[in-house]
């Protein structure tokens, strides 16, 4: 764990004036809260899950849990929790259920249950040879869809029940809804039964597909495609709020990413307002007319840090409230605890080493209230409570 002044320092230090220099540095640092060795087994309802994705191919995605009853965490929840049991490699997303936590593995091909009290594993379901469950959305409780690539065949949008596991790994291969190259994320319209997914094309990898850079737009009762929209280039994330959606561009490396947050009027599916910004993640306040989001750019469009859009507003400009102070460090998740409003931020630092998160008190001047470090590349944060 990240402490402020190694204690070597300490015995570095003889005399009385170098003991109250440091006396005072550890009182001026940003607290950590301790790690938690000892398993919780009764915080199910006041904690939060962050899932750590991994580097591809390393088989080190991982779940950190915070437990709120005692302001403590455990990295390797999943693992530690399960005699060593790996969660898999390249975790991408986390869905919550009942007493159940899902987990959509796509490097290995599968969704990993586990009980959200006590980390059980729980159940697996095994999709087809050289598919990677991408997101998820519930839509209730026998139904829940998951977006997903397949190597060397076309793109699908996978159902199951998340009540019932054993069924769900029957009907799996049959169980799916053909959409546009390499479909991302996804957000349920429950007042139309309609179901938004933005098929990103991967990038480089497929953009001059006619199907990347897409919307489908899926009837949940059929479960057919009634169509596809355009949209701008490797669009990865799609949100509804107060009856918009709101569309997340990556644009391509190729051309300096170039991204963009797009405002659509969800009836006509017209776009009403549009931003230039590289937003790698987004988070609405509790009433939805305030949107946050990571500015991951190198130097593309304003700073590297995050940003605050008030929906209010007409024409709103986008707002830098909390700078980057290391442009080259990928903040990579960001969320609202709604319990005390505090933003928590991902810090992915440069995908190569253990991940951080960092918790800004919203009450007061956005002030770093604490941080602690979590696994490889944490990319959600899920709060229970």
């Amino acid at each position: 764990m990240k402490t402020c002044i190694s204690l070597n320092l300490i015995h570095n230090y003889q005399h009385k004036i170098g003991l109250i220099i440091i006396i005072f540095c550890i009182y001026g640092c940003v607290n950590s809260p301790p790690s938690d060795d000892l398993l919780e087994r009764n915080d199910g309802n006041n904690c939060c899950f962050i899932l750590n994705e991994g580097i591809r191919s390393a088989d080190n995605a991982s779940i950190s849990k915070y437990n709120f009853d005692n302001n403590s965490y455990t990295n390797y929840y999943f693992r530690k929790s399960n005699n060593n049991l790996k969660l898999g490699d390249n975790a991408n997303d986390i869905m919550l259920y009942d007493s159940l936590v899902f987990v959509s593995v796509s490097g290995t091909g599968v969704i990993e249950v586990f009980n959200i009290f006590d980390g059980k594993f729980r159940g697996r379901i095994t999709f087809p040879k050289w598919t990677m469950p991408r997101r998820m959305v519930l839509v209730n409780d026998t139904l829940c869809f998951v977006s997903s690539y397949v190597e060397y065949s076309d793109y699908y949008l996978y159902y199951f029940n998340p009540s019932d596991l054993l069924s769900s790994q029957q009907a799996i291969n049959d169980n799916k809804i053909l959409v546009g190259s390499h479909p991302e994320g996804l957000c349920y319209d429950s007042l139309h039964r309609r179901l938004y997914v933005v098929n990103s094309g991967y990038g480089n990898i497929d953009y001059d597909n006619p199907t990347a850079s897409t919307i489908s737009i899926i009837d949940i009762d059929s479960k057919t495609e009634i169509t596809k929209i355009k949209t701008d280039v490797n669009p990865n994330r799609i949100y509804l709020a107060n009856g918009k959606l709101y569309v997340i561009c990556w644009g391509l490396y190729s051309e300096g990413d170039k991204g963009s947050i797009i405002e659509y009027e969800i009836n006509t599916m017209t776009i009403t307002r549009l931003w230039f910004a590289n937003a790698y993640d987004i988070c609405f306040n509790k009433t939805q007319d305030s949107l946050y989001f990571i500015n991951s750019t190198w130097d593309f469009v304003g700073s590297s840090g995050i940003y605050l859009i008030d929906l209010n507003e007409i024409d709103p400009v986008p707002q830098l409230i909390i700078p980057n102070p290391n442009k080259y460090d990928m903040w990579t998740a960001i969320q609202i605890n709604f319990a005390d409003n505090s933003l928590w931020v991902a810090n992915s630092f440069r995908f190569n080493s253990d991940g951080e998160i960092m918790i800004y008190d919203r009450y007061n001047g956005l002030i770093l209230r604490r941080k602690f470090f979590v696994g490889n590349i944490p990319n959600n944060i899920r709060f229970v409570q």
